[in-house]
């Protein structure tokens, strides 16, 4: 599998701190992997070697002198607008420097050098919502509504932009006709792949699979739908199921060994809901 970018996390999960740390980011950005992580725990290869926070403080701060992170994390405390600007401004320069350059090329000489730079101000983010959760209580799965309810949030901004959109779909018959006949929900044939490299879909057969990237997009040509164990809404699967226009419910656990090829299933794009003759919703 050429051009995929791995991360050792060996070190990380043989850490207390670096075990709590990495599954809550991830809980966050993506909740699947954390809980693929978390099932490593017990795993005796990964046992922790190290459970003082201290030797991870003194690495932190080594790096954060190395790449001026308190200076990024002040500027982006006290003038976030900023912050976001400058992120992207970096956004466009990376784009102009690496339009001459291979992946690879890009992937070195442009995007790994500046995620120093950009690290700072993302953690400061995390560290805020996490405050928020320490300082506000409130039911589990609830604390992201607070955060969202602040002015400026640029999910909620963007959430209230596409409904505006939605609305004005409802308003138009022909738009709306249109949305719906797209097939929010969609019954076919599923098909399991794990690998595809030499993988074949029927057209109208529902692709189900651990995760995609790059590699998988050919076979997004002839399926109907699409059903991912793992993954969130900006994971490679569930961006281009939306620009192929087809439904997609990732994040099931299972789905590869409970869904087998053959089986006439529903996958509901609105409600993420999957509906198998056997085993029900």
């Amino acid at each position: 599998m050429e051009e995929r970018i791995f991360f050792d996390a060996t070190k990380v999960l043989r850490s207390g701190v670096g075990r709590k740390f990495i599954t809550r980011l991830l809980a966050v950005m993506e909740a699947r992997s954390s809980e693929v992580l978390r099932g490593l725990f017990d795993d005796p290869r990964f046992a922790v070697t190290s459970s003082s926070p201290v030797s991870v403080i003194r690495r932190v701060l080594r790096l954060a002198r190395r790449f001026r992170a308190p200076a990024t994390v002040a500027k982006a405390l006290v003038n976030p607008e900023k912050a976001v600007r400058d992120a992207m401004l970096m956004e466009r320069e990376i784009l102009e420097r690496s339009a001459s350059l291979s992946i690879e090329q890009a992937l070195r000489q442009c995007v790994v050098p500046v995620l120093p730079r950009l690290a700072p101000t993302a953690l400061v983010g995390f560290a805020v919502l996490g405050l928020v959760g320490e300082v506000v209580r409130v039911r589990p799965g609830e604390l992201q509504a607070v955060p969202r309810g602040l002015p400026n949030n640029v999910t909620t901004e963007m959430d209230m932009a596409m409904w505006d959109v939605a609305r004005q779909i409802r308003r138009d018959p022909v738009a709306l006709r249109q949305f719906q006949d797209g097939g929010r929900t969609v019954t076919g044939i599923a098909r399991a792949v794990v690998d595809p490299n030499g993988a074949h879909l029927e057209p109208g057969e529902i692709l189900v699979a651990p995760s995609t990237d790059p590699g998988w997009t050919p076979l997004f040509l002839t399926a109907s739908a699409l059903v991912m164990e793992m993954g969130g809404a900006s994971s490679h699967g569930a961006v281009v199921a939306r620009e192929y226009g087809i439904p997609a419910v990732v994040g099931v656990r299972g789905a590869v060994t409970r869904i087998r090829t053959g089986e006439r299933i529903t996958v509901d794009g609105g409600t993420g809901v999957i509906t198998t003759p056997e085993i029900g919703s």
